[in-house]
């Protein structure tokens, strides 16, 4: 065999290795890319619509840390009266957010807690042995029903707790939304909302109007004409 083919094999399978690093690094990328996409979650969550309206996010909890899992904690804005939401986690039961099934943090709980003073709350579920695992998760906030007023609330935070109050999920995992990048659901909404303002019947299920929800509707009303 001459010298020259030896150098030529040698040199293909040079580049063979090389071609078969660079697939396995696009492979990991790509893999690891994927798995930040899985896992962020964004900042607040709204669940706002019809009644049993349902909002979902998915997260990761590192390895060793669920089994420590003892309670949820939350910070909920618009908890308007008890059982007005729901969560769940994982497959397990729908639990009602209400004075008794959550723990409410001060100031909120001197001042009535779910349905008194306070429009943004701080609320701790205990949670039962294994509702969650390592790996991937998954969270569900349902809007039980309105009261005629309301129509959803939103989910400013929370993580998972273990017995001493370290947090399970790790901070990076969330990701605020920027108010910058909203834009209209359509182009013309300014002037849809207007014209249902004005020319549209203002009806409720289950109520009569209220001029506290024809106030807010002028409200929202205002606030799409000046987008």
């Amino acid at each position: 065999m001459r010298i020259q083919d030896i150098s030529n094999r040698g040199g293909n399978q040079e580049a063979s290795i090389r071609d078969l690093r660079t697939k396995f690094s696009r492979i990991a990328i790509a893999f690891l890319v994927a798995a930040t996409a899985r896992s962020a979650v964004m900042l607040p969550i709204e669940v706002v619509g019809e009644d049993g309206t349902t909002t979902s996010a998915t997260f990761d909890i590192p390895p060793g840390r669920a089994s420590g899992v003892r309670s949820l904690w939350m910070q909920v804005h618009g908890l308007s009266y008890r059982d007005m939401a729901s969560v769940q986690l994982n497959a397990g039961d729908w639990v009602p957010l209400n004075n008794s099934t959550v723990e409410v943090a001060e100031p909120g709980k001197s001042y009535g807690g779910i349905g008194g003073g306070f429009a943004t709350l701080k609320v701790t579920l205990p949670l039962p042995g294994y509702s969650v695992k390592d790996g991937a998760n998954t969270i569900r906030f349902r809007f039980n029903h309105s009261d005629g007023i309301v129509s959803g609330f939103r989910v400013l935070a929370f993580n998972l707790l273990s017995a001493g109050s370290a947090p399970a999920i790790d901070s990076d995992t969330f990701v605020q939304e920027d108010p910058g990048t909203w834009t209209p659901p359509l182009p013309s909404a300014a002037l849809v909302g207007k014209a249902l303002w004005e020319n549209a019947p203002l009806s409720q299920a289950g109520s009569k109007p209220r001029r506290g929800f024809r106030r807010t509707a002028r409200i929202v009303m205002l606030v799409m004409a000046a987008i």
